[in-house]
């Protein structure tokens, strides 16, 4: 992929580099050991001599028309492409081969007659070769190469022959006017995204033998309306019919050895996993059948339900396998669920609320991608983890509750949740990753649990509702931007020192963390925990106690507090603890007093020595 990427940069560079140049003069030159070219000044090329031509490049002239004389044997890798001005072409019968990228980027070519003693067609031969609108291939061609015709957007038509055997990855890919096409009986395989967005196809036959339909094949297939899958079939790729919106059936032969169809939808040969459901269907709610234990890949996506009841035997929800399913609005999940994978609930659009069974125990990468419509979602305590881009672009999502289990949630987890007003971080989490709450805007307050150790980049960039937030003196670094254009913040209530404060890896560099910088920083003081001797003296109206601790702290309270049998507050005092000697405190015994507790705080409410319980008589 990244080889096709690469070449199709270069041939668009090509375009942009090479501006025409009219010819005022016949020019000539060399294109091949024993070929050359002239040109004249109405802008014909002329191809003469033996053999085979060379890559040569001719984008850089005014090419109207090419003539290639006989006895010329093949047209070499990008010799014509990016000639956007080039109508017509001949080319002779001694031509055996099209190269590479031969006539891509051809623009105004209407049409060509190929050589009948051609073999092979190379790919992105004729590349987005936008005005071409039919070519009949000869007889003698045996293979169609990669993106050979690819966004050939006028092409209508095309003949492919039986001497055909194979037919590249993504090969008619985007001809949006292709109607209908047969693929001859020499043809053994699909390939990967070779029809994909032939919007205009309504009908085609995959003729018995082909063995496997490629990923992608049929995507954005439109106007295909039912499609027959022979008996020869054993390998249908993911996506194979990804946005067919006007797919009603998929009929499966009943001979066919790993597939069957029931209602137009296709199944695993035993039933335990649906593979397809035809989105072109109207029917409005759909009940899996009971015995399927996995939904596959993308099966339902752009679908037309509304409401959809998973059968108990499910256990398993995969890739993708509602994206896109915006008229969904409930969707029932049993608990014989485990995992739900990335990107199963992909921009359904219309649902409002969904329950995760206690039984899952995995959600996978942008689960819930885009799903503008959910206003609420409990996740059970069974799940560790919130992947990247889970909620990212869940715009209507006013609460979520994330269980204590979850220890680490994901870059872009809650990007763009603009209508979340709260949200508590587990105890557990020890980092907020790139991006998670970026663009929260209605996000007011949060508080970072005391193990998170850094803060990514701008991983609350853009809460503009943002007031204050609660960073803890476990925080070590706070990266590039994680609070910018943070405009109403004003408070952070730090857990440490201001030298501590100090500490903190923060990019001094730039301006990006200037909300955080401008922010009053409340800092408290570190203070160890100690041990202390508390002893309880009694009269018939107080109780005293006398604490003892082992390390004093300045500005420091002791507290004393009596509960009921209830456990409801019933009395309380609060005396500051002495540098010197013992504390006392004393508190009125109340009837209905069952129970104190003594305890000692900071002035920044900093447990300093631990809560004691005492029985009241």
């Amino acid at each position: 992929m990244k080889k096709k990427f690469l070449s199709i940069v270069l041939a668009l560079s090509m375009l942009c580099a090479f501006v025409p140049l009219v010819a005022s003069a016949a020019t000539s030159g060399t294109c091949g050991e024993n070929v050359t070219w002239t040109l004249d000044e109405d802008g014909t090329l002329t191809i003469s001599g033996t053999g085979d031509m060379d890559s040569s490049d001719f984008s850089r002239y005014d090419i109207k028309s090419v003539i290639i004389e006989n006895s010329v044997t093949s047209i070499g890798d990008y010799t014509f492409s990016g000639c956007v001005n080039l109508t017509s072409i001949t080319i002779p019968d001694s031509v055996t081969s099209i190269g590479n990228h031969a006539f891509d980027f051809c623009l105004d070519l209407p049409s060509i007659k190929l050589s009948s003693n051609l073999t092979s067609i190379g790919d992105q031969a004729f590349y987005q070769c936008k005005k071409l609108t039919s070519i009949t291939i000869p007889s003698s061609v045996t293979s169609i190469g990669e993106f050979a015709f690819y966004e050939c957007i006028g092409l209508t038509s095309i003949e492919i022959p039986n001497s055909v055997t194979s037919i590249g990855e993504a090969a008619f890919a985007g001809c949006s006017s292709l109607t209908s096409i047969e693929i001859p009986n020499s043809v053994t395989s699909i390939g990967r995204g070779v029809f994909s967005g032939c919007s205009s196809l309504t009908s085609i036959e995959i003729p018995n033998g082909i063995t496997s339909i490629g990923e992608g094949a049929f995507s954005g297939c439109s106007s295909l309306t039912s499609i027959e899958i022979p008996s020869s079939v054993t390998s249908i790729g993911e996506f194979a019919f990804y946005e067919c919106i006007g797919l009603t059936s998929i009929n499966v032969d009943k001979y066919n050895p790993k597939y069957c169809s029931v209602n137009g939808n296709v199944f695993s040969k035993d039933k335990t996993e649906l593979i397809e459901y035809a989105s072109g269907k109207t029917e409005k709610s759909y009940i899996v059948p009971n015995g399927v234990t996995s939904i596959g890949v993308q099966a339902f996506s752009c679908c037309k339900l509304t409401s959809i009841k998973l059968s108990n035997s499910v256990t398993n929800i995969g890739e993708k396998a509602f994206s896109e399913c915006s008229d969904l609005t409930s969707i029932e999940i049993p608990n014989s669920v485990t995992s739900i994978e990335k990107g199963a609930f992909y921009s359904c659009s219309g649902l409002k609320s969904i329950e995760i069974p206690n039984s899952v125990t995995s959600i996978g990468k942008g689960a819930f991608y885009s799903c503008s419509g959910l206003k609420s979602i409990e996740i059970p305590n069974s799940v560790t983890s919130i992947e990247n881009y889970t909620f990212t672009e869940c715009t209507g999502l006013t609460s979520i509750e994330i269980p204590n289990t979850v220890t680490s949630i994901g870059w872009y987890a809650f990007h763009s949740c603009s209508s979340l007003k709260s949200i508590t971080i587990p105890s557990g989490v020890t980092s907020i990753e790139d991006c998670t709450f970026v663009n929260c805007t209605g996000l007011k307050s949060i508080t970072i649990p005391s193990k998170v150790t850094s803060i990514g980049e701008f991983a609350f960039s853009k809460c503009t509702g943002l007031t204050n937030i609660e960073i803890p003196s476990s925080v070590t670094s706070i990266d590039y931007g994680a609070f910018s254009e943070c405009n109403s913040l004003t408070d952070v209530y730090y857990g440490g020192t201001k030298e501590q404060w100090n500490k903190i890896n923060m990019d001094e560099d730039n301006n990006a963390n200037d909300s955080l910088k401008k922010a009053t920083i409340h800092y408290t003081r570190n203070l160890p925990m100690t041990t202390a001797t508390i002893t309880k003296t009694k009269t018939s109206k107080a109780y005293t106690f006398n604490v003892e601790p082992e390390q004093k702290y300045e500005n420091c309270y002791v507290y004393a507090a009596m509960y009921d049998e209830n456990g409801l507050l019933t009395g309380f005092e609060r005396v500051p603890l002495e540098m010197s000697g013992s504390t006392s405190i004393s508190i009125d015994k109340t009837d209905k007093a069952e129970s104190a507790r003594v305890f000692v705080l900071s002035d920044m409410l900093q447990p300093v020595i631990q809560a004691q319980e005492f029985n009241i008589e």
